[in-house]
């Protein structure tokens, strides 16, 4: 599954991020991305996860995983289905 990040711009001024990792994600960053117009001065950067580093720590019980980053990519809006 793949986790998308939008960050979301008005008049060149970041807002800020939204992260969906849901079964759904691609569904709800088309929702955000359609709920707010070029008219009023949003535009967006998509990028994609598809891997992750993973900081792993293993003892004598086993495999544990301490702590994970996703490897974004960018990612064109207008590719993801509604």
């Amino acid at each position: 599954m793949a986790i998308y990040k939008l960050s979301v711009y008005q008049n060149r001024k970041l807002l800020g991020h939204f992260v969906s990792d849901t079964p759904h994600s691609q569904q709800a960053v088309s929702t955000i991305a359609a709920a707010l117009s070029a008219e009023h001065g949003f535009h967006f950067e998509l990028q994609v996860a598809r891997s992750e580093r993973r900081l792993l720590q293993a003892d004598s019980n086993g495999v544990h995983v301490l702590a994970r980053e996703p490897n974004y990519t960018p990612c064109d809006l207008s590719t993801l289905k509604t």
